[in-house]
Protein backbone atom coordinates (compact mmCIF):
# COMPACT_ATOMS: atom_id res chain seq x y z
CA UNK A 1 0.00 0.00 0.00
CA UNK A 2 1.39 3.39 -0.93
CA UNK A 3 1.53 6.22 1.60
CA UNK A 4 -1.16 8.04 -0.38
CA UNK A 5 -3.48 5.04 0.10
CA UNK A 6 -2.69 4.97 3.82
CA UNK A 7 -3.94 8.52 4.24
CA UNK A 8 -6.98 8.16 1.97
CA UNK A 9 -10.42 7.43 3.33
CA UNK A 10 -11.63 3.88 3.74
CA UNK A 11 -14.54 1.87 5.06
CA UNK A 12 -15.07 -0.76 7.69
CA UNK A 13 -18.56 -2.01 6.92
CA UNK A 14 -20.74 1.10 6.76
CA UNK A 15 -18.30 3.19 8.79
CA UNK A 16 -16.39 5.79 6.75
CA UNK A 17 -12.89 6.42 8.10
CA UNK A 18 -10.91 9.56 7.25
CA UNK A 19 -7.76 7.46 6.74
CA UNK A 20 -6.60 3.84 7.08
CA UNK A 21 -4.65 4.33 10.31
CA UNK A 22 -5.94 2.14 13.15
CA UNK A 23 -4.68 1.46 16.66
CA UNK A 24 -4.59 -2.25 17.45
CA UNK A 25 -5.85 -3.48 20.82
CA UNK A 26 -3.21 -3.22 23.53
CA UNK A 27 -3.77 -4.30 27.10
CA UNK A 28 -3.73 -1.41 29.56
CA UNK A 29 -4.30 -3.09 32.98
CA UNK A 30 -5.50 0.30 34.17
CA UNK A 31 -9.20 0.01 35.00
CA UNK A 32 -10.35 0.06 38.60
CA UNK A 33 -10.52 -3.15 40.61
CA UNK A 34 -14.24 -3.22 39.74
CA UNK A 35 -13.48 -3.07 35.99
CA UNK A 36 -14.36 0.59 35.54
CA UNK A 37 -12.27 2.53 33.00
CA UNK A 38 -11.24 5.96 34.24
CA UNK A 39 -9.74 9.27 33.17
CA UNK A 40 -6.35 7.73 32.44
CA UNK A 41 -7.89 5.39 29.86
CA UNK A 42 -9.99 8.22 28.46
CA UNK A 43 -6.89 10.34 27.83
CA UNK A 44 -5.02 7.34 26.38
CA UNK A 45 -7.64 6.54 23.74
CA UNK A 46 -8.49 10.18 22.93
CA UNK A 47 -4.80 10.94 22.34
CA UNK A 48 -4.70 8.46 19.44
CA UNK A 49 -7.71 10.12 17.79
CA UNK A 50 -6.17 13.55 18.41
CA UNK A 51 -2.99 12.26 16.76
CA UNK A 52 -4.84 11.40 13.55
CA UNK A 53 -5.72 7.73 13.91
CA UNK A 54 -9.13 7.22 12.31
CA UNK A 55 -9.92 4.04 14.28
CA UNK A 56 -8.99 2.89 17.77
CA UNK A 57 -9.68 -0.65 18.97
CA UNK A 58 -9.79 -1.02 22.75
CA UNK A 59 -8.06 -3.56 24.91
CA UNK A 60 -9.98 -6.75 25.68
CA UNK A 61 -13.13 -6.06 27.71
CA UNK A 62 -14.68 -8.84 29.77
CA UNK A 63 -18.30 -9.75 29.10
CA UNK A 64 -19.84 -11.34 32.19
CA UNK A 65 -19.63 -11.76 35.95
CA UNK A 66 -18.67 -15.41 35.61
CA UNK A 67 -15.34 -16.58 34.14
CA UNK A 68 -14.65 -14.04 31.39
CA UNK A 69 -12.35 -11.71 33.34
CA UNK A 70 -8.73 -12.33 32.31
CA UNK A 71 -6.72 -10.36 34.87
CA UNK A 72 -7.01 -7.86 37.70
CA UNK A 73 -7.73 -4.25 36.70
CA UNK A 74 -9.25 -5.29 33.35
CA UNK A 75 -12.17 -3.20 32.11
CA UNK A 76 -15.58 -4.82 31.79
CA UNK A 77 -18.86 -4.21 29.97
CA UNK A 78 -21.26 -5.92 32.35
CA UNK A 79 -23.03 -3.19 34.31
CA UNK A 80 -24.21 0.40 34.17
CA UNK A 81 -21.16 1.81 35.98
CA UNK A 82 -18.71 0.23 33.53
CA UNK A 83 -20.81 1.09 30.49
CA UNK A 84 -21.21 4.73 31.57
CA UNK A 85 -17.45 5.05 32.03
CA UNK A 86 -16.88 3.66 28.53
CA UNK A 87 -19.38 6.27 27.21
CA UNK A 88 -17.04 9.03 28.45
CA UNK A 89 -14.20 7.41 26.49
CA UNK A 90 -16.16 7.01 23.26
CA UNK A 91 -17.36 10.61 23.55
CA UNK A 92 -13.75 11.78 24.01
CA UNK A 93 -12.57 9.84 20.94
CA UNK A 94 -15.49 11.11 18.85
CA UNK A 95 -14.76 14.71 19.99
CA UNK A 96 -11.29 14.31 18.43
CA UNK A 97 -12.77 13.09 15.13
CA UNK A 98 -11.94 9.41 15.63
CA UNK A 99 -13.93 6.18 15.76
CA UNK A 100 -13.63 3.46 18.37
CA UNK A 101 -14.42 -0.26 18.48
CA UNK A 102 -14.78 -2.30 21.66
CA UNK A 103 -12.79 -5.53 21.71
CA UNK A 104 -14.79 -7.99 23.81
CA UNK A 105 -13.37 -11.25 25.10
CA UNK A 106 -13.71 -14.27 27.35
CA UNK A 107 -10.54 -15.43 29.10
CA UNK A 108 -11.33 -19.14 29.16
CA UNK A 109 -8.44 -21.20 30.51
CA UNK A 110 -6.07 -18.21 30.45
CA UNK A 111 -7.58 -16.23 33.30
CA UNK A 112 -5.00 -14.92 35.72
CA UNK A 113 -7.36 -13.08 38.02
CA UNK A 114 -11.12 -12.96 38.39
CA UNK A 115 -13.09 -10.91 40.93
CA UNK A 116 -16.23 -12.97 40.39
CA UNK A 117 -15.50 -16.71 40.54
CA UNK A 118 -12.66 -19.00 41.52
CA UNK A 119 -10.99 -21.23 38.94
CA UNK A 120 -11.03 -21.25 35.17
CA UNK A 121 -13.18 -22.87 32.51
CA UNK A 122 -12.66 -23.92 28.90
CA UNK A 123 -14.33 -26.07 26.23
CA UNK A 124 -12.08 -28.93 27.38
CA UNK A 125 -10.26 -29.71 30.62
CA UNK A 126 -6.80 -29.16 29.12
CA UNK A 127 -4.16 -27.14 30.99
CA UNK A 128 -2.68 -24.35 28.85
CA UNK A 129 1.04 -24.64 28.25
CA UNK A 130 3.37 -22.02 29.62
CA UNK A 131 3.40 -19.83 32.67
CA UNK A 132 1.10 -17.08 33.81
CA UNK A 133 2.51 -13.62 33.22
CA UNK A 134 3.56 -11.47 36.17
CA UNK A 135 2.50 -8.35 34.20
CA UNK A 136 -1.08 -9.56 34.77
CA UNK A 137 -0.31 -10.51 38.37
CA UNK A 138 -0.22 -14.20 37.50
CA UNK A 139 2.23 -16.70 38.91
CA UNK A 140 3.24 -20.25 38.03
CA UNK A 141 1.47 -22.68 35.73
CA UNK A 142 -1.99 -22.01 34.44
CA UNK A 143 -4.55 -24.01 36.43
CA UNK A 144 -6.36 -26.96 34.91
CA UNK A 145 -9.68 -25.53 33.68
CA UNK A 146 -13.02 -27.14 34.31
CA UNK A 147 -14.78 -28.30 31.14
CA UNK A 148 -17.82 -26.18 30.26
CA UNK A 149 -21.18 -27.84 29.68
CA UNK A 150 -23.47 -26.93 26.76
CA UNK A 151 -25.65 -24.65 28.89
CA UNK A 152 -22.62 -22.68 30.09
CA UNK A 153 -21.36 -22.29 26.52
CA UNK A 154 -24.78 -20.93 25.49
CA UNK A 155 -24.59 -18.46 28.40
CA UNK A 156 -21.18 -17.26 27.18
CA UNK A 157 -22.56 -16.74 23.66
CA UNK A 158 -25.43 -14.71 25.17
CA UNK A 159 -22.91 -12.68 27.20
CA UNK A 160 -21.00 -11.78 24.02
CA UNK A 161 -24.26 -10.60 22.44
CA UNK A 162 -25.28 -8.62 25.54
CA UNK A 163 -21.86 -6.96 25.86
CA UNK A 164 -21.82 -6.08 22.14
CA UNK A 165 -25.28 -4.53 22.42
CA UNK A 166 -24.31 -2.50 25.52
CA UNK A 167 -21.10 -1.38 23.80
CA UNK A 168 -22.86 0.05 20.75
CA UNK A 169 -26.23 1.15 22.12
CA UNK A 170 -25.30 2.38 25.60
CA UNK A 171 -21.56 3.11 25.52
CA UNK A 172 -21.49 4.65 22.03
CA UNK A 173 -18.90 2.43 20.35
CA UNK A 174 -18.84 2.50 16.53
CA UNK A 175 -18.37 -1.26 16.34
CA UNK A 176 -17.26 -4.38 18.16
CA UNK A 177 -14.34 -6.73 17.63
CA UNK A 178 -14.55 -10.19 19.16
CA UNK A 179 -11.22 -11.42 20.46
CA UNK A 180 -10.61 -15.03 19.60
CA UNK A 181 -7.79 -17.47 20.11
CA UNK A 182 -7.54 -21.12 19.18
CA UNK A 183 -5.46 -23.47 21.26
CA UNK A 184 -3.34 -26.20 19.75
CA UNK A 185 -1.14 -28.61 21.65
CA UNK A 186 1.77 -26.20 21.25
CA UNK A 187 -0.12 -23.13 22.51
CA UNK A 188 -2.36 -20.36 21.19
CA UNK A 189 -2.79 -19.47 17.55
CA UNK A 190 -4.51 -16.13 17.06
CA UNK A 191 -6.84 -15.60 14.13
Amino acid sequence: MSSSSLFSSGRVGNLLLSNRLAVAPMTRVSASEKGIPGERMQAYYADFARGGFALVVTEGIYIDSAWSQSYAFQAGMINTEQTSAWRKITDAVHAQGGHIFAQIQHSGALSQGNNYLEGTVAPSAVRPKGQQMTFYRGEGQYPLPRELNNHEIENIIDSFADAASRAVIEAGFDGVEIHGAKWLSSGPVLH
